[in-house]
């Protein structure tokens, strides 16, 4: 099967999505030699009416030129590795600002049912242009820290992304450096046991290189059983991908104890003294029925406390990630397999002519 990598970043002519650009293309430079394609999307939202009082160079045209020349840069990095091409687009919506918030129907953008959160309108523009034209696999934004409206620790529109989309989404802060490419990353994978963070484990595999240097980091009261238990399936994990261009993954066991804080606080403090480049957190997507501003996070306490409170950059995986989208694919093709052997009814098709009979 050739697998479609679809990558988007949201920018706004800041400096901090800049290197949110820059993080994208870090990652895409390594997947050419993966195999099958890879699709870079930026998209730029603006209010023709605010864009009137902007500086001529944070205005959407401006903004979406520079970009589109940033992506000539993109592209013949991509391609000076191999023969294959880097699909590349700049997508700009307009949208108005009628109202503080709009309504954000998660079962039309999230594809989360039953949730219904008040977001901002550019957040809103944002997320249905992912969820109409994009489908992103990867987002990755920018954030300075906390923004206007009090919302999280990230500013006000990288705070509704993170916890509102469906795509695995990559944090990248200002204070932090990115590696330089050909260095490798260092990707340090909050890993439990759950099915969350495992398939933090395997989406890492998907994007990462033997380069790379990936931890896996066990945080518990004692060693025991179970910790073992939890480096068996990430070995099993990583025994799957024998062959490929992937790196090891060490796991790294990290002790809980009184005075250090909750799992969430000892996750990011080794991630600290790993020196990671991003901490990569499984999460999943929770339910909470009708929701306001103010109202919990469509994320796990751990992944957003990390999310939040990381020093470095952070990748959050989400249910709907490139390898849920690949698993799914393969399943659809064995059905399909079967239902061409079989007929749809699982039975044998019958054919005239075999077995000597003329129908």
């Amino acid at each position: 099967m050739s697998a479609v990598r679809k990558w988007a970043v949201f920018v706004d002519g800041s400096s901090v999505s800049a290197k949110a650009f820059d993080a994208a293309c870090l990652f895409l430079s390594s997947q050419n030699s993966k195999g099958g394609t890879d699709q870079l999307t930026v998209v730029h939202a603006h209010d023709p009416e605010i864009d009137k009082t902007k500086a001529c160079h944070l205005r959407g045209p401006f903004i979406v030129s520079s970009y589109e020349t940033n992506l000539i840069k993109a592209r013949r990095v991509y391609e000076g590795m191999c023969s294959r091409r880097l699909k590349t687009r700049v997508v700009s919506k307009e949208f108005k600002k009628s109202s503080e918030s709009v309504e954000v129907c998660h079962q039309d953008i999230t594809r989360s049912v039953t949730n219904v959160e008040n977001a901002p309108a550019l957040v809103a523009a944002l997320l249905r242009c992912n969820a109409e034209e994009i489908g992103s696999d990867y987002i990755f934004l920018g954030s300075f820290g906390e923004g206007g409206t009090k919302v999280g620790q990230y500013g006000t529109v990288t705070d509704y992304l993170v916890r509102l989309t469906n795509a695995t989404t990559f944090v990248v802060n200002h204070w932090r450096p990115l590696p330089k490419a050909g260095e490798g990353v260092c990707l340090v994978v909050a890993i439990d046991g759950e099915e969350t963070s495992l398939r933090a484990v395997e989406e890492i595999l998907q994007i990462s290189t033997p380069a790379d240097r990936v931890i896996g980091l066990l945080v518990s009261r004692h060693k025991g059983p179970r910790d073992e238990a939890v480096i068996k399936r990430v070995d099993e994990i990583v025994a799957k991908h024998r062959g490929e261009a992937v790196p090891e993954c060490l796991c790294q066991w990290a002790e809980l104890t009184e005075g250090k804080g909750p799992a969430s606080q000892v996750i990011c403090d080794a991630a600290e003294t790993l020196e990671a480049d991003f901490l990569v957190v499984g999460s999943a997507n929770l339910s909470q029925g009708a929701r306001s501003r103010e109202s919990m996070p469509l994320m796990g306490s751990t992944a957003l406390y990390c999310s939040h409170h990381a020093k470095c950059h952070v990748m959050v995986v989400k249910p709907c990630s490139f390898t849920s989208r690949l698993e799914a694919e393969e399943r659809r093709g064995v059905r399909a397999s079967v239902s061409a052997a079989y007929g749809p009814a699982g039975h044998h098709s019958h054919h005239p002519g075999r077995h000597g009979h003329d129908g």
